[in-house]
């Protein structure tokens, strides 16, 4: 398992790999939000990242350094909430590649939908980890396409890390970033990377409510998970799984804050209208995650006054504009 310090070295060199396949996501501020929160507010935009969310990063590079060492390789396959398929089917589309990515029913249209123009074969199955596992089993024992986890894989850590590069370098001196974590992959990379270029930027990870990640890191170990995993039932699609990969616990463990921010649908629906609202952005739920954090009750008790400068994370935006949460409320 790698360490932080072998993260932060590949990380640099994955940026110079992806470098003509991704955006440097810009940074947005607010004066609004600011001052409704108190706090100076520092938004990283990757709902602006070619393909609509972070996962871009972490499944390019893999697929760029499948390529590089397989050259014959045939194609590539996946499982998906949606954004890391359409990472995948867009990285193997560069590179001339096959690709089939697993989904499960219900997934929203528009990651379905933009899997096809990206030139992925998406497969449909029944809405467990289970079954999306022995579904991409299958794939691969029908093609031999080579399977590229969105967690399980030490290059995706390693490219979702760049966010992290590209966000230090563009606001100095964060007391804090509140990143949306579902495998731990960007979590535990931007930490890394904030370990040698932000040392004093203290690193919280926030989840939908129900996960128990706090739990489990300060017990050290996921024991009380189930296994396979469980979906949580959250508006927040993406980060839903009860789960982190196990490359990326013990950077989790290390690296960031024990106060992991479990946050509600409820509160998930006032940070998306906000950024639709103040930031004019498109912003998927599990996107607002970090926002959703920040306005928390728990904010409060868990950082006090000395937080003064709040980097957030805004990992998507593919989001189905036909069924926006906030039509649903009663």
């Amino acid at each position: 398992m790698p360490g932080p310090d072998k993260v932060f070295k590949e990380t640099l060199m994955a940026q110079k790999r992806l470098k003509p396949y991704i955006h440097n996501t810009p940074v947005f501020t607010s004066e609004s939000i600011n001052k409704l929160i108190g706090k100076q507010v520092y938004f990283k935009c990757d709902n602006l990242q070619r393909t609509g969310s972070f996962k871009l990063r972490g499944a390019c590079n893999a697929v760029l350094k499948l390529k590089e060492s397989s050259p014959n390789v045939q194609g590539v396959v996946t499982r998906s909430s949606g954004n890391h398929g359409m990472g995948v089917a867009y990285a193997a589309q560069k590179c001339g590649l096959q690709s089939k990515v697993v989904i499960r029913q219900g997934t929203a249209k528009v990651k379905g939908d933009a899997l096809q123009v990206y030139g992925a074969e998406v497969i449909y199955c029944n809405p467990t980890p289970a079954d999306s596992i022995a579904a991409v089993q299958r794939v691969q024992q029908e093609t031999g396409y080579t399977m590229i986890s969105s967690f399980e894989n030490d290059d995706v850590l390693f490219g979702q890390g760049t966010v992290g590069l590209e966000f230090f370098d563009q606001v100095s001196d964060l007391d804090a970033v509140f990143i949306p974590l579902c495998g731990g992959s960007l979590t535990a990379s931007v930490a890394a990377v904030a370990k040698y270029r932000s040392p004093n930027t203290k690193v919280y990870a926030v989840e939908p409510e129900g996960k128990g990640l706090e739990k489990c890191m300060r017990e050290g170990n996921t024991s009380s998970w189930p296994s396979p995993p469980n979906y949580i039932t959250t508006i927040a699609e993406a980060i839903q799984l009860q789960y982190v990969a196990k490359q990326n616990f013990p950077l989790l463990c290390e690296l960031v804050e024990k106060e992991v921010f479990a946050v509600t649908d409820s509160e998930l629906v006032e940070a998306m209208m906000l950024v639709f609202q103040r930031l004019k952005l498109v912003v998927e739920p599990s996107g607002a995650a970090g926002l959703a954090a920040v306005m928390s009750s728990r904010m409060k008790e868990v950082c006090g006054d000395d937080v003064q400068k709040v980097g957030i994370i805004l990992s998507g935006g593919n989001v189905d504009l036909d069924n926006l949460p906030w039509g649903q409320r009663q």
